[in-house]
């Protein structure tokens, strides 16, 4: 089963137990045997963890993880574990001690995918990892980044759906992006017209431009006109943008 295909089932389950065992289940084909999902509160609250990895945030707090302070300063994927150490030589003791007690798990490298950033209420996302050496690491999973960067905005939002109903609090989520609140996105959404709204939905299961205009039948020239329009209206510049606006608004789109 593909990500897009396990994405697509994983947003009709109905509790985070299961949806979490279905993340790792869908990943760890990819090579991926660990697996965090972490994001912190800048108001001192605890922060929202899950793991395989418990020996590790025994050891330390969660707010001491470097995926905190190093990977969320944008949307960007970027690589994480001990392989990678060289990639950020102003770690502190700290931090590199994390590190170094990840890699005693087997976690050497790995892709941290941010869906919330350093600066808003709160800070996080996916840390996901790898027993391969940099090298492999490089050839085999690297070449995925995308679809998996995709996959995981997709399960946060369903993460979050289902933790806002548990906590029954009523809450928004809290999602910036480019500046907007939700609900200034939600009105950016509501000018797409229907088509462009076809797109975009396509485009957050993991679809290229040519295959959105396969299977709505129109011209790939066309689906590129769609697609900058509504990025244009969304105030985006690209598609993990545009699948990210439509989180923060909860929107549920059908086809």
């Amino acid at each position: 089963m593909t990500l897009v295909a396990a994405a697509g089932r994983l947003e009709r389950v109905e509790s985070i137990e299961a949806l979490w065992a279905g993340i790792t289940d869908a990943l760890a084909p990819l090579g991926f045997a660990f697996f965090t999902y972490l994001t912190a509160r800048s108001n001192g609250a605890p922060p929202f963890l899950r793991t395989n990895m418990p020996s590790v945030y025994n050891a330390f707090e969660a707010n001491a993880d470097p995926f905190l302070n190093w990977c969320c300063d944008s949307y960007e994927p970027s690589y994480t574990g001990i392989a990678f150490i060289d990639d950020y030589p102003e770690i502190s003791g700290t931090e590199r001690a994390f590190m170094e007690a990840a890699a005693e798990v087997g976690f050497r490298s790995g892709l941290a995918v941010p869906v919330r950033l350093e600066g808003a209420a709160e800070a996080g996302g996916f840390n996901l990892g790898t027993r391969m050496s940099k090298e492999l690491f490089l050839d085999q999973v690297a070449p995925n980044a995308e679809v998996v960067q995709l996959f995981c905005l997709l399960m946060h939002r369903r993460i979050e759906e289902l933790s806002r109903r548990a906590r029954a609090e009523g809450r928004g989520s809290g999602d910036y992006l480019n500046g907007a609140s939700a609900s200034q996105m939600a009105s950016r959404m509501s000018q797409l017209s229907p088509r462009e709204r076809e797109i975009l939905f396509l485009l957050s299961r993991g679809l290229s431009r040519k295959e959105c205009a396969r299977l709505l039948q129109i011209s790939p020239n066309t689906a590129s006109d769609y697609i900058k329009s509504l990025y244009r209206k969304l105030d985006v510049s690209n598609r993990v943008e545009a699948v990210q606006a439509l989180m923060a608004t909860g929107t549920t789109m059908e086809v």
